[in-house]
C-alpha cells in the first residue's frame, strides 16, 4: 500500500523507481513495463543488477501484522519476513559492494507498546512490551546490518496508516457507519498518519538529509479511539450512538491480535517537523476529508 503510493509520488518528483518483489509479482510488474527485480527472502537471493545505479533504498518489506489472527505460526511468519528481508538486503549489497546515499527502513510505533494516554512517546522512549514491541525491536536490530552501506540511514516508525487502499481506515468504516462509539474503553490513543504524509516524509529524508537516526511518522494530533470514531462517523454524515464494542468481545473475536485495537500510544512527530518537514494533513478532519 505505502510502496505503490510512494512509487507514484517519487516518479512525479523526477525519480526513477526500481522495485524488489517476489518472482510472480516481479514478472507481473515487468510485463507492465515497470522496472522490477526478483528477490527471495527465504533463500536470501536478489536478482543480479538490481542495485545498478541505485542511490536511495526505501525498505518497506514485511508481512501485514493485522492481516490474520496471531497464531504461533503466524507470529513466526510476521517476524521472519522482517528479519529475512534485512538479511537478504545485507547479503545482496555486500556481495555487489554497494554503497548508497540514503537508506530508509520502515519500522512501526508498535515499538512503544501500549502506553497510557497521558504519556508522550518520542524517539528516545524505551521499547514497550508485547508482541508488537518485540517484533519491532527485532526488526530494527536486524536492519542495523544494512546501515553501514549508506551515507545517511533512517528508521521511520510509522503510525496507523490512513489510506483508501488498505490499512486501518477501510476496516473502521462499517463500525463508524453503524454508530459504534469506540473499541474497548475508547480511551486508547491512536497516532495516525495519512499515507501521503508517509510518502512526503520519506521524500523529505531523501532530499534534505537531516541527521541519521529514528523518526516518528505520525500526524500532529493523535486522538483517542473514541474521538477517532466520532470524527470518522461525522465525516460519513453519521453519528456515534451505540456503546463501544466491549474489550472482552474484541479479545474473543481477535485473540491476542486485539491489542492492535485495544492498545495505543500518543506519539510525537516533533523531531520530524524540526527536520524541516511540514505535514500536509496535521489533523484528522482534513485527512478524512481528503480520503472520502
Amino acid at each position: 500500500m505505502i510502496g505503490s503510493r510512494l512509487s507514484q509520488i517519487l516518479v512525479q518528483n523526477g525519480y526513477k523507481v526500481r522495485i524488489l518483489a517476489r518472482e510472480a509479482t516481479a514478472n507481473r510488474l515487468k510485463a507492465k513495463g515497470i522496472d522490477a527485480f526478483k528477490w527471495d527472502v527465504e533463500d536470501h537471493l536478489i536478482e543480479k543488477g538490481a542495485f545498478d545505479g541505485v542511490k536511495h533504498i526505501v525498505h518497506l518489506a514485511g508481512e501485514n501484522i493485522g492481516d490474520k489472527a496471531w497464531s504461533e505460526e503466524r507470529k513466526k511468519v510476521i517476524l521472519d519476513s522482517r528479519i529475512n528481508a534485512a538479511i537478504t538486503l545485507e547479503k545482496g549489497m555486500k556481495d555487489e559492494n554497494i554503497k548508497v546515499e540514503t537508506l530508509i527502513c520502515a519500522s512501526a510505533i508498535g515499538y512503544y507498546g501500549n502506553v497510557p494516554a497521558g504519556r508522550i512517546c518520542t524517539e528516545e522512549t524505551e521499547a514497550g512490551e508485547g508482541f508488537q514491541a518485540d517484533v519491532t525491536v527485532a526488526w530494527e536490530n536486524a536492519m542495523q546490518l544494512i546501515r553501514e552501506f549508506a551515507e545517511y540511514s533512517y528508521f521511520a516508525r510509522i503510525g496507523i496508516v490512513l489510506s483508501k487502499e488498505g490499512g486501518a481506515l477501510p476496516k473502521m468504516l462499517l463500525p463508524a457507519k453503524l454508530g459504534v462509539s469506540g473499541l474497548g474503553s475508547g480511551e486508547q490513543m491512536m497516532s495516525w498518519v495519512h499515507v501521503d504524509d508517509i510518502c512526503g516524509a520519506i521524500l523529505h529524508l531523501v532530499k534534505a538529509h537531516p541527521a541519521s537516526g529514528t523518526y516518528n511518522l505520525v500526524a500532529n494530533e493523535p486522538v483517542s479511539n473514541k474521538g477517532f470514531m466520532k470524527t470518522l462517523a461525522k465525516s460519513l454524515g453519521s453519528s456515534t450512538w451505540l456503546p463501544g464494542a466491549p474489550a472482552f468481545a474484541m479479545r474473543l473475536v481477535l485473540g491476542e491480535m486485539s491489542q492492535l485495537v485495544l492498545g495505543g500510544s500518543r506519539v510525537s512527530n516533533e523531531k520530524m517537523r524540526a527536520s524541516g518537514y511540514s505535514f500536509k494533513f496535521p489533523n484528522l478532519v482534513g485527512a478524512l476529508e481528503d480520503l472520502k
